[in-house]
Order: C-alpha cells, then sequence, then structure tokens
C-alpha cells in the first residue's frame, strides 16, 4: 500500500459524451450504439481501381516462373 502497488479498482460504470454515469438502460443501449456506430465508420475516399491499375502488364511467364520459386 505504501509504495502504491495495491489500487483499489472501483466498478466500471458507462458514461455519456459529458461523462455523466448512464444507469437507464435504454441510455446505455443508445450508448452502446453510438459507440460503435462511430468505431466503425468509414470516412476513407473510395479508390478509383482504374487509377491503380499503372504500370506494366504482368504477363503469364512471369506468373509462372514466380510459381516455380
Amino acid at each position: 500500500e505504501v509504495a502504491g502497488l495495491f489500487k483499489k479498482q472501483s466498478p466500471p460504470m458507462l458514461t455519456d459524451e459529458t461523462n455523466n454515469i448512464i444507469l437507464n438502460g435504454a441510455e446505455k443501449h443508445r450508448i452502446w450504439e453510438n459507440y460503435i456506430t462511430d468505431l466503425f465508420r468509414d470516412d476513407r475516399p473510395e479508390i478509383d481501381m482504374e487509377t491503380m491499375s499503372e504500370g506494366p502488364e504482368i504477363i503469364k511467364l512471369e506468373v509462372m516462373h514466380a510459381l516455380e520459386l
């Protein structure tokens, strides 16, 4: 205790954006739904695959040679 190695754990609490503790079940559901939506939101721009095909074409002989190695 003196060295600060023992720390009393507090029970986990769900809080909203303004750090208010959420006790209502429907409100907890809303908070989790918003959290998951934000977590998996994909704001990256679409990649145009036509522009990604730059460079020389790969020929069949190159593929066969790579598979033999």
